[in-house]
C-alpha cells in the first residue's frame, strides 16, 4: 500500500453507505501506481470512491499456480457493515467516523479502504485463466496496465 507521505490530500471527507472516510486524491489521478510489490497489486483512481486493481494470486495445491484479479471497487457499492467488517479485519477497531468522532483512531482513506475490499473480494475479480509461475502471470498484469495507461495517454 502506497504510504501518506506519496499522496496528496485534498482535506475533503466524504460519506459513503453511511460511513465517513478520508478522500485522498493520488497524485497523477488514473495513472497506475504499484500499491503492493510481493503480489504484483496495482491501482489507478478512478474517481474519489473509484478505484480500478490488478494483482497476481498465488495458490498451494497439488502443485503451485497463479491467477490475476482485475476489477474496479466503488465504494458506493458497499454497505456500511460491509465496509466496517472488512476493516475490523485489517486491525481497524477504534474507527473515528460518524457525527460523534468518539475514537481516535483516524478513518483510512478511500484508496486503502478500496484496496482493502479488493483484497477480501479478490475472487469476485479473479480471471479464469492460471498460470503456472508467478513470470507469467506477471506478465498478464503488465499486460493489463499497459493497456490502459496507454489508452489513457491516447485520450489526453
Amino acid at each position: 500500500m502506497e504510504s501518506q507521505m506519496e499522496k496528496e490530500n485534498c482535506q475533503a471527507e466524504a460519506w459513503t453507505a453511511g460511513m465517513m472516510f478520508q478522500i485522498t486524491r493520488v497524485k497523477g489521478e488514473g495513472e497506475w501506481t504499484e500499491t503492493v510489490d510481493d503480489c504484483a497489486q496495482f491501482c489507478r483512481c478512478l474517481g474519489p470512491d473509484e478505484f480500478e486493481f490488478v494483482q497476481i494470486n498465488r495458490y498451494l495445491s497439488d502443485s503451485v499456480f497463479y491467477t490475476v484479479s482485475h476489477g474496479t471497487v466503488c465504494l458506493q457499492d458497499y454497505f456500511m457493515e460491509q465496509i466496517d467488517s472488512i476493516l475490523k479485519s485489517y486491525g481497524y477497531q477504534n474507527l473515528d467516523y460518524g457525527t460523534y468522532r468518539i475514537s481516535a483512531e483516524p478513518a483510512p482513506n478511500s484508496q486503502l479502504v478500496a484496496e482493502m475490499v479488493f483484497e477480501t473480494y479478490f475472487k469476485e475479480f479473479e480471471e479464469e485463466q492460471r498460470y503456472r509461475g508467478f513470470v507469467i502471470a506477471e506478465k498478464r498484469v503488465k499486460e493489463i496496465v499497459n493497456k490502459k495507461q496507454e489508452k489513457a495517454e491516447a485520450v489526453r
